[in-house]
């Protein structure tokens, strides 16, 4: 974008954050961020200011942790500089704002992941990132099981509430997850890690863009789960070999959600770790799709239709959550989509879900 200014007859361009300044403004702006970040001595990230006219290249330095005081730095000319400008030079403005902003708000959190990138870069991360999310959102079901026993206002939310888990169902669970994890896992993430080593880029990803990209990566997901599932429950062999362990409890408890043979294991492990890489989301995007799609997998095995679940936030019936999958376990031969409905419904293989 660029943006005449009265001050001076040359045409600005910003390469990367699209707000129109002057060249005393310019010179005033980058003389004080660079003085900020003198003080501070915070990472750094730069901003390159050219000048058309004449091919003069100044370099702007504006430290992460300043971005949002620049922002407020810039806002301030915003009304000067726009009564100067035309009218679409003042809508592609506030559009160029309205991005930065959605920039912005994650750029905190990914400051913060960044801070620990040779931890994250480090071929133990996926693993323990992995097996660590995944306990953390199987513990409040944990509690839900063994509280609800106790307490009979609970149980009304528990899909079939004549079953509940023992330890003894619980502890093998536990015990086949660290192990797929340590055996199976830690080698293929090793291997990604040797052959394809992570980078981190300085900026995060804006908010639409990251909420896009994991609703379609759900998706894509969905879709090839449903794939995979009802290929393996079609074809008997393919049951009795590979997929029959993962229905060996009826009713489900959070637990059971990684519960399952070496092949289940690895083929939704690489449909999960696929799809954002043929998208070419940002690592952030990466990270907050596998902690959805835990949280989702988990909820689906819960055996619980809390009033807060996810099928009851989305609307039309579009996601069938719980009591959905619940079913499938009890009845094997519907429902094979693990989180939306509309697969089922196309291929005629849907089943009404009751609570209770």
């Amino acid at each position: 974008m660029r943006i005449h200014s009265p001050e001076s007859p040359r045409w600005l361009s910003l390469t990367r954050y699209p707000v129109g300044v002057s060249c005393s403004q310019a010179h005033a702006l980058e003389h004080r961020q660079m003085g900020r970040a003198a003080r501070l001595g915070k990472r750094t990230s730069s901003l390159k200011l050219r000048i058309s006219k004449g091919g003069f290249l100044m370099g702007g330095v504006f430290p992460a942790s300043m971005l949002d005081k620049g922002l407020q730095d810039l806002q301030t000319s915003q009304t000067a500089i726009s009564m100067n400008c035309s009218l679409p030079d003042r809508v592609l403005f506030s559009y160029g704002m309205d991005r930065q902003r959605d920039r912005l708000c994650l750029q905190s959190l990914w400051d913060f992941v960044t801070a620990k990138e040779p931890w994250i870069k480090s071929p133990f991360f996926p693993v323990l990132f992995s097996f660590t999310a995944y306990m953390a959102f199987c513990l409040p079901y944990i509690v839900l099981d063994f509280a609800s026993i106790r307490l009979p206002n609970l149980r009304k939310y528990k899909i079939q509430p004549q079953n509940y888990p023992t330890l003894g169902m619980m502890v093998p669970c536990i015990i086949q997850s660290a192990y797929h994890h340590v055996v199976l896992i830690f080698p293929v993430t090793f291997l990604h890690w040797y052959w394809r080593p992570m980078s981190l880029p300085v900026m995060a990803p804006e908010l639409p863009e990251v909420l896009l990209e994991v609703a379609v990566c759900l998706l894509l997901f969905d879709f090839e789960y449903f794939l995979w599932h009802l290929l393996h429950h079609k074809v008997p062999w393919l049951y009795k070999t590979f997929h029959k362990v993962h229905h060996k409890h009826v009713s489900t408890f959070a637990l059971t959600t990684q519960y399952s043979s070496v092949w289940e294991l690895l083929s939704l492990g690489f449909f999960a770790a696929i799809n954002p890489v043929l998208l070419g989301c940002h690592p952030l995007t990466e990270m907050i799709f596998f902690l959805v799609n835990i949280w989702l997998s988990v909820e689906d095995h819960s055996g619980y239709d809390l009033p807060w679940s996810t099928h009851r936030l989305v609307p039309f019936g579009l996601y069938g959550g719980a009591p959905h999958h619940d079913l499938h376990h009890l009845k094997f031969k519907s429902n094979y989509a693990p989180y939306f409905t509309h697969w089922d419904k196309l291929f005629g293989t849907f089943t009404e879900s009751h609570s209770n």
